[in-house]
């Protein structure tokens, strides 16, 4: 029957259209703070503060993960009553793989929202004039290692009484 079919496929849906939307809007926001604070600090890489921002938002998809269920179960959204012979169909599987697929793939896209509030460019300004100081420390202490290298030499020769 094509209506139980469809209850299947939106039982699927609407609890992993929850999880893409968590995974991915936590996982963006960690990634961010990662990246732009602590990263900087510790000179992680874009990879590095993106790897442990989607560690960040596992660890809360496996809190939220019986909330986002819990939810769809009060909204009255539950797959049908069926038989044992009736979950195993191919139909049935088939049904439920793509109400999964399709809904965490919708929750992942809506859940870049805070993409559309990060201002990218001004962050790239902020790394780029933290570069910058950093290029000119190096110098300075190039330069003062050098000048200490050279009055160094000299106290030596004197020293030695060269």
């Amino acid at each position: 029957d094509n209506s139980v079919l469809w209850r299947v496929g939106i039982a699927a849906f609407v609890p992993f259209m929850g999880f893409g939307f968590v995974d991915n809007f936590m996982m963006i926001c960690a990634g961010e703070m990662i990246e732009y604070h602590t990263g900087l600090i510790f000179g992680l890489s874009t990879m590095a503060a993106a790897a442990l921002g989607n560690l960040i938002s596992d660890i809360v998809g496996l809190g939220a993960s019986g909330s986002i269920e819990a939810s769809a179960s009060r909204m009255g959204i539950e797959e049908p009553s069926m038989t044992h012979y009736q979950r195993i169909m191919p139909r049935v599987k088939l049904t439920r793989w793509a109400g999964s697929l399709l809904g965490v793939s919708l929750g992942c896209l809506l859940g870049m929202v805070p993409l559309l509030f990060f201002n990218s460019s001004s962050n790239m300004k902020d790394v780029h004039d933290m570069q910058v100081e950093i290029s000119e420390l190096e110098q300075k202490v190039k330069e003062m290692s050098e000048a200490r290298g050279s009055s160094g030499g000299a106290e030596a020769a004197a020293l030695n009484g060269t």
